[in-house]
């Protein structure tokens, strides 16, 4: 009898005791792998550039893929698929800024050149 209760009791520990491990696992996901934040950077060196007046396609696409990359790793916490996104949110970021910096540039020269 004493043996049945102690199986039980150390059955029910192990129990609670996996139970917890689990939620912990699901809840401590650790922090948003830096690549979201690379990307929330770019986008913002992007707008400063003025791309989302010059590039908006790029830029809403860039934002687009940031938001992917924040609900991947919000609702499944997978890393590899966040960090997919947000690197293809970091990289359409970075074409709007370019775009957006060559233009002005072309638009200083030809006004120079009408002078």
């Amino acid at each position: 009898m004493f043996h049945s209760q102690f199986c039980r009791s150390l059955a029910g520990a192990a129990f609670v005791s996996g139970c917890a491990m689990l939620l912990s696992g699901c809840a401590s996901r650790g922090p948003e792998p830096l690549e979201i934040r690379d990307a929330r950077l770019a986008i913002q060196d992007a707008r400063s550039a003025g791309a989302d007046q010059l590039a908006p396609d790029l830029v809403n696409a860039a934002a687009a893929h940031l938001t992917t990359a924040q609900n991947v790793w919000r609702d499944r916490g997978d890393s590899g698929q966040t960090i997919h996104y947000a690197r293809l949110a970091d990289s359409e970021a970075r074409n709007a800024q370019f775009r957006a910096r060559a233009r002005r540039a072309r638009e200083a020269l030809e006004l120079s050149n009408r002078r």
